[in-house]
């Protein structure tokens, strides 16, 4: 990767209605987050038809946006425009000294934690979790960094990557149970089995660019 890239996304998303919705109100999650590593330097978001549309930023400082729209319609698109420098970052370390579970242990009473911590409705632990562990044999043990790398490289030997095979209400246990997911499944398996390790864990939506490809992410 170069050491500095502009890339200028066009995110369009479209909903048609079976009928007229007299008004509809939409919290948006499409500006990039700004970063040690990227900067945003241009960001507009419109509708069509028009709405009203300002921005908030949530509890975890990510910069939303709201929408209401309030006349009569059948279709909704949204269109959000980006313009996203970013900078290459170093490699990740290989691993890390096994001391670093006392500071994970010592995370479980920090505030700061607690939303990453607590299992969500999607990322549930179950029996057909716990077994899953129980078939590839990893365990919290080692250094922390080496024991997430063990199951992210069995959730991809496990595991196929099948798109359309579920949806964005599927929990864990779909994928569990048949082996086929894509890639919010596998990560909600690596979040469900790193919180039962006590790791603080977090869902990070983003784009991925095919530098092969000339459109798309």
């Amino acid at each position: 990767m170069a050491k500095h890239v502009r890339y200028r996304i066009e995110h369009v998303t479209k909903y048609r209605y079976g009928l007229p919705v007299r008004n509809c109100a939409m919290s948006l999650a499409l500006r990039p987050i700004e970063d040690r590593r990227q900067r945003v330097s241009a960001f507009r978001v419109g509708t069509e038809p028009e709405g009203s549309i300002f921005p908030v930023t949530d509890s975890f400082g990510n910069a939303r946006h709201q929408l209401h729209l309030n006349r009569e319609h059948q279709s909704l698109s949204i269109t959000a425009l980006s313009t996203v420098d970013v900078r290459a970052s170093d490699a990740p370390p290989e691993r890390c000294e096994e001391s670093a579970w006392e500071t994970i242990r010592s995370w479980r009473d920090s505030f700061h934690q607690w939303d990453y911590m607590d299992h969500s409705g999607l990322a549930l632990p179950s029996p057909a979790l716990e077994s899953f562990v129980q078939r590839i044999g990893i365990t919290p043990s080692g250094d922390p960094l080496a024991a997430l790398k063990r199951l992210s490289g069995a959730l991809f030997e496990r595991f196929e990557y099948v798109p359309g095979s579920t949806t964005i209400s599927s929990t864990i246990d779909h994928i569990l149970d048949t082996g086929r997911g894509v890639c919010q499944d596998y990560a909600h398996v690596m979040i469900a089995v790193a919180r039962t390790w006590g790791i603080p864990a977090r869902y990070v939506s983003g784009y991925l660019h095919d530098e092969s490809a000339a459109i798309g992410a």
